[in-house]
């Protein structure tokens, strides 16, 4: 397969998932402002633990298994990679759940969080929910099938923003969020695995016993080396919201909640359907001895489509907040305009971040998710002690956009790439979202009242808009 047509292969799959996800998203976009309203700060704070607590004990449930499924080149030894993944997933659900209910309310005391313990029976529910559909989704990537996999992300999203919507009108908002998010979880994963077993109806034929032993044992550095790490990324991910938390309280952590989950709709969006995309594309690549130019395409796409975007909408996001969710809201607005530019590389790097396996570099993989954890919490544990909220919030973005940076960099020459050579592609994107950015915080400068900055941000986002779709129907990142 050339060079070409294995391009328009991946722009065709990730265009097939960007269905379902992009359906997702204008639900939660659409959901968001009634929920900002049925809801306070403190029960976002509440589901943020919650959701903290399943991503955590999700990854440990899974040993990472999950991401041995695309690697085998038979079908028999990668379906006998997911009987293995399910059945750890369900014993390691049981020990976790166990300890987490021995220990609620040592738990609720250590994250601020007092209403813990009256949810903390839905948690083995969403480890099985989330572990299942990350070996599932795992499968479908491997076998091609992204328009199933789009339509249960679609699934997903409207189970999830109508259970929310539906308990908070019923003033059950104690329960209301964690709870839509757990059926979200299991609507996605039940769609799916209805969606395989009709196509796969012999999936688990030529599944032994021997030959799940033998599948864990090949890929034991899965486990081994690979979960360590992915234990580290998630800390990463998680572990900031349960500090701000357990510091400041939930109504804190539940702004810095919907700020980091506005920004990380591009993410959510579009980084995800490219990395299920990506990760079996770069192993085939990887094996044709083609994935310099592969990665190289995938990151002009990713800064052209994402960066603009995410620097556009965290520049004008205190006016934005207020708008859309209230100006109770308006501090979320504020503090996701200093993680905007630390997001943005998130965004970047993230599908990029399945390229350590694929190379066999999981140690040093582990090596650098350790460093920017501790250096990151480090940062946020020093400001909060010196400054308080503002001081660590703003030590912890800065210091998350430099480690990321470095990150990136780190990503791209792993797979031969130099940065250097890659920079008269790369500039003009980084400079128009440069230029954007820059833009909102001249017209707020000018003008301090909100309507000038949401005019200038409904102009330069029609903008944007236009131009995504021309880069996505031309293809050129």
């Amino acid at each position: 397969m050339d060079e070409q047509s294995s391009a328009n292969i991946f722009r065709r799959n990730v265009l097939t998932l960007l269905w379902g996800s992009g359906f997702a998203q204008l639900l939660a976009m659409l959901a968001l402002p009634v929920l900002s309203r049925l809801y306070e700060p403190s029960d976002f704070g509440l589901l943020g633990t919650y959701l903290a607590i399943i991503g955590i004990a999700g990854t440990l449930s899974v040993l990472k298994y999950d991401l041995a499924i695309p690697l085998p080149e038979k079908d028999t030894e990668a379906a006998s990679v997911l009987v293995l993944c399910l059945f750890v997933i369900l014993v390691f659900t049981g020990i976790i759940s166990s300890l987490l209910w021995l220990f609620r309310y040592e738990l609720a005391e250590l994250f601020n969080s007092p209403m813990l313990p009256s949810i903390i029976g839905l948690v083995p529910l969403g480890i099985l929910g989330w572990g299942g559909f990350q070996a599932l989704s795992a499968w479908a990537s491997r076998r091609g099938y992204f328009t199933g996999l789009s339509r249960c992300i679609g699934g997903q999203a409207l189970v999830q923003s109508g259970t929310q919507t539906a308990l908070g009108t019923s003033n059950l908002t104690l329960f209301g969020l964690p709870t839509g998010n757990l059926l979200g979880q299991w609507v996605a994963f039940l769609l799916l695995g209805g969606f395989i077993a009709k196509l796969d109806r012999n999936l688990f034929a030529g599944v032994r016993l021997s030959g799940v032993w033998r599948q864990a044992r090949r890929f034991y550095r899965f486990p081994a080396v690979s979960f360590w790490s992915g234990i580290v990324n998630v800390l990463n991910l998680y572990l900031p919201f349960l500090l701000f938390a357990g510091f400041f309280g939930e109504l804190f952590a539940g702004l810095y909640l919907l700020g980091f989950r506005v920004l990380q709709m591009p993410l959510n969006f579009l980084g995800r359907s490219v990395a299920q995309v990506f990760f079996p594309q770069a192993v085939r690549s990887h094996r044709q001895h083609n994935l310099q130019a592969t990665t190289a395409q995938l990151l002009h796409f990713l800064i052209a489509v994402g960066l603009p975007g995410i620097l556009l909408i965290g520049a004008g996001a205190p006016e934005f907040f207020s708008l859309v969710f209230g100006q109770e809201w308006r501090q979320a607005g504020e503090m996701a305009m200093w993680m905007s530019p630390w997001l943005a590389l998130v965004f970047i790097t993230s599908p990029l971040s399945n390229l350590p396996f694929v190379l066999e570099r999981q140690g040093q993989e582990f090596s650098a998710q350790l460093i920017m954890l501790v250096v990151r919490i480090g940062s946020l544990v020093v400001g909060a002690i010196i400054g308080g909220e503002t001081m660590a919030l703003g030590a912890f973005a800065i210091v998350s956009f430099f480690l990321r940076g470095g990150y990136l960099v780190w990503l791209v020459q792993s797979a031969g790439i130099s940065l250097t050579e890659q920079w008269p592609r790369l500039q003009f994107p980084i400079l128009k979202a440069l230029g954007y950015a820059g833009i909102i915080f001249f017209v707020r400068f000018l003008s301090p009242g909100d309507i000038a900055v949401l005019f200038a941000l409904s102009l330069l986002g029609m903008m944007l808009i236009l131009s995504t779709l021309q880069i996505a129907r031309d293809g050129d990142g």
